[in-house]
């Protein structure tokens, strides 16, 4: 089980498109304690392991209420492997038909947040240049050379966000590709989703 202390704060790339929204399975718990205006309050988070009952390489405990958005969206240097998000998304991209042929145009899953809304994506990136990534490395994600960035706003801003957090960790069998995991997180419990996100990031198991 998962223990996390939530403190809650007032405060185009050319794809291919397949959606698929997965159900929740297999969730254990998240439990902290919070403190607000009208005093301290106990609060659980159901969580849920992704992937269910499969090995990509890569898997992670998130909380229930984010949901499991995956859409094919592959450009020359970065693949999707899936969205989380509290709020509904939509398939980034788009396809149109000419005399020229077909075109696909991507763009966000979503207009933009709500009150409290997070939007993570995860996504496996090519690097194409010579050394390792991430570059500058500051954290270990799964005992892997890890660089996270928090902005604020940050470019999640385009998204109403008040916070953009960034996560590059190593895939040390591809000496130049990495997980990149970016939340998009907006007020006013800033600080209690952050908590979440970095709770999933400590959970997070690398084989691949």
């Amino acid at each position: 089980m998962l223990a996390v202390v939530l403190t809650p704060v007032l405060a185009t790339a050319s794809c291919t498109s397949h959606s698929n929204l997965h159900a929740a399975a297999n969730p254990t718990t998240a439990t902290g304690a919070g403190t607000t205006g009208a005093g301290t309050t106990s609060t659980t988070v159901a969580m849920q392991r992704f992937p269910s009952g499969q090995d990509i390489g890569l898997g992670f405990d998130h909380p229930r209420a984010w949901r499991e958005f995956q859409f094919t969206r592959i450009s020359d240097s970065s693949s999707l492997i899936v969205y989380l998000s509290n709020a509904a998304l939509r398939d980034p991209c788009t396809k149109t038909t000419s005399a020229a042929g077909e075109t696909t145009t991507c763009g966000e899953p979503l207009t933009a947040l709500g009150p409290n809304g997070v939007l993570v994506s995860w996504s496996d990136i090519g690097y194409p240049g010579p050394g390792s990534m991430p570059a500058h490395p500051n954290t270990t994600v799964d005992g892997k050379p890890a660089e996270i960035v928090v902005t604020k706003p940050g470019d999640c801003a385009r998204l109403g966000a008040a916070e953009t957090l960034v996560a590059d960790i190593a895939r040390p069998a591809f000496a130049n590709n990495y997980y990149e995991m970016v939340a998009c997180i907006r007020g006013p419990a800033v600080g209690a989703q952050e908590r979440l996100v970095r709770a999933m990031l400590e959970s997070t198991r690398i084989t691949g």
